[in-house]
């Protein structure tokens, strides 16, 4: 009766995806939200974004006086040297801004989890974070949010299409009495 039983829950574990997970250790609940955190990476993904959307302004803006200012025949070498640089910005900024996101993190997430969540509860979020469920489910966020975004974008774009351009006219109009006359041509 008594294997029926644990055979049962085991079953049952297994079942819930939580059976991989080794009962935890004796563990302090500061220990417990270190765990917790460390398994959700929040400081890693607001430093790629972070970053990555400064190298995006970065590149637009270069793009803009690529076109406006170097002559066509060098914009490309140009443009490889600008993205060399932003490259390096990248690279040197990632591990400066994790940092400060790491710190951030224990400062603001680790005082309102330990607050909010009983040692019990925390042990069965770290259970549920690392099931293979859980990975399963943070694997296709990606995939289905891009599929969101493509799918709003495209039923969106032409109704945004035509107000994007009449905004642009009305800026172009605003800006007009302010564009410098071309330069007079000297006579020879």
């Amino acid at each position: 009766m008594h294997t029926t039983r644990l055979a049962l829950a085991t079953s049952l574990l297994a079942l819930a995806g939580f059976a991989h997970v080794a009962p935890a250790a004796a563990q302090s609940k500061a220990e417990l939200v270190d765990r917790l955190i460390q398994l959700q990476r929040p400081a890693e993904a607001v430093t790629v974004e972070l970053v990555r959307t400064d190298a995006s302004v970065l590149l637009s803006e270069a793009g803009v006086a690529l076109q406006a200012r170097v002559p066509a025949d060098k914009r490309d070498a140009v443009a490889d040297a600008i993205r060399t640089d932003v490259r390096k910005y990248v690279d040197t900024m990632l591990p400066e801004v994790r940092k400060i996101a790491e710190e951030q993190v224990k400062a603001k997430w680790a005082p309102v989890l330990a607050e909010r969540f009983t040692e019990a509860e925390l042990k069965q979020l770290i259970a549920w974070v690392e099931s293979p469920l859980y990975r399963k489910h943070q694997e296709l966020m990606p995939q289905l949010y891009g599929s969101l975004h493509e799918a709003v974008l495209g039923d969106v774009r032409t109704k945004l299409s035509p107000q994007i351009e009449r905004v642009r006219t009305e800026i172009d109009q605003q800006l007009a009495p302010f564009v410098p006359p071309a330069p007079k041509k000297s006579p020879k």
